[in-house]
This record gives structure tokens, sequence and C-alpha cells, in this order.
């Protein structure tokens, strides 16, 4: 796969050679299905392989978000495939992120350190961007994302030992709850737009002292979070 040389596709670059990392994966997943010819899916293109991913999905032992996955990463083939224009630099970080996710899931290490690679060059070519929401009271860590998830993502990348609060978008006291930056609540690939530009918005902070502060901003006291995420157990 090639893309033109100028920096304007460097995003769909990194895309298109996440997507080839995949290929293999998916190769070497579907070929050890029974009843699966060793070469049944050598020469098949990324998009067929995703759809005999989802196709057979039933003869895998895996979780329902991984087909939601392999939906994402069909969606991104065809944005760089057939699309006209460029990708946006945050719309290729959170496809490089819902690659990762998926080879993650499959178990597929060698390919996964590949993409770590391409999602890092991806995270540095959109540089911080931290002090775009920041809140500016006194000398707080405490990070607003409101309505830009390639930012959120960003600093999910930066911050992975860092403090999520989920909030309502209209920061409202009786919704404020506390999440580890790697918890899948809040740090899964999802839909565009998911995590900050629809109902919600989040607080992040990189410590568990900063992040203290967060409620506040809700109308609440310091450290008193409505709930504690059970799944991360921050």
């Amino acid at each position: 796969m090639s893309y033109p040389s100028d920096g304007s596709h460097l995003e769909k670059r990194r895309v298109g050679d996440a997507l080839d990392f995949l290929r293999g994966a998916l190769v070497e997943y579907l070929s050890a299905l029974p009843r699966t010819s060793g070469t049944a899916y050598d020469s098949a293109d990324v998009q067929a392989l995703l759809n005999a991913f989802v196709e057979r999905f039933r003869e895998f032992t895996l979780p329902n978000h991984v087909r939601t996955l392999a939906f994402s990463a069909r969606d991104a083939r065809n944005e760089i495939a057939h699309y006209v224009g460029v990708v946006a630099p945050d719309v290729a970080l959170r496809h490089l992120l819902n690659i990762r996710q998926l080879l993650k899931d499959l178990g597929m290490q060698s390919a996964l350190v590949e993409v770590d690679r391409l999602y890092a060059e991806q995270l540095r070519s959109l540089g911080t961007r931290d002090d775009v929401s920041k809140k500016n009271t006194g000398d707080t860590s405490v990070v607003h994302f409101d309505g830009d998830d390639g930012a959120y993502y960003a600093w999910l990348a930066r911050n992975p030992e860092g403090y999520v609060v989920n909030v309502r978008r209209r920061c409202s006291p009786d919704y404020v709850v506390l999440h580890r930056a790697s918890c899948g609540h809040i740090a899964n690939p999802r839909e565009e737009g998911a995590y900050t530009e629809r109902g919600y918005a989040k607080l992040c902070a990189p410590t568990r002292e900063d992040i203290r502060d967060a409620p506040t901003y809700c109308g609440r006291a310091k450290g008193s979070f409505t709930k504690e995420c059970a799944h991360c157990r921050p």
C-alpha cells in the first residue's frame, strides 16, 4: 500500500500500515479455524478478511466487543481507501487505537509492537494539546475535555497511569464518576465522538491526589465522587 509522499497523507499512511499488520494477523487467525484450508485467505485483502472475520465470528471464542472493533477497522480501511482528501490527525489516532486494541484482543503481540510504533508517531504529530481545555483554577492539574475526542485519546496515551472523571457536558453534581485512565469503560475505542462530543465530557489528572479537585467543577466537595468504577477500582 502506498500513498503520495507529501505530509498531508502521513495519517493515511500510518493507518494503512497498521491495517497491513492487521491483515497478517487476520490471515493467521482465520486460517487456524477448523475446516479451513491453510492457504484459503492468503491472497485476500484486509477488507475481505474483515468481512470473513465478522461472518465467522461465532466460530471464535472471543468477547462480543471484538466484533465491534472489526467493524471499526473496516470503516478505517474504507476511509483511507475510498474517501477523497486527508484523514484528520485525531481521526487517524482513533483508527490506530482501534486497530491496536483489536490486535491486542487477538493476542497478536508481534503486530501489536509495530502498531504501537505507528501510534506513537501519530501521537507525536498531534503535539501537546492539554492546554486548550485546562481549567485555570490555581495550580490544578485537572484537564477538561469537552468536544474533542482526539485530544482526549492523546491525553490517555500520555497518561496511562492517570485518572479520569466521567461527567455530563452540562456538569451536574449528581454524576461524577471516577475511573483509571486504563479502564475500558472510558478508554476502549468507540464510535466517533462518543467520549466528549455528545452527552459526556471528561475531567482528567495524572495522579489520584490531583483528581480529587475534579468534583469541585461540578459543584461537589473536593474528593466526593458520586461513584468509583467497580470495574477498574481506581
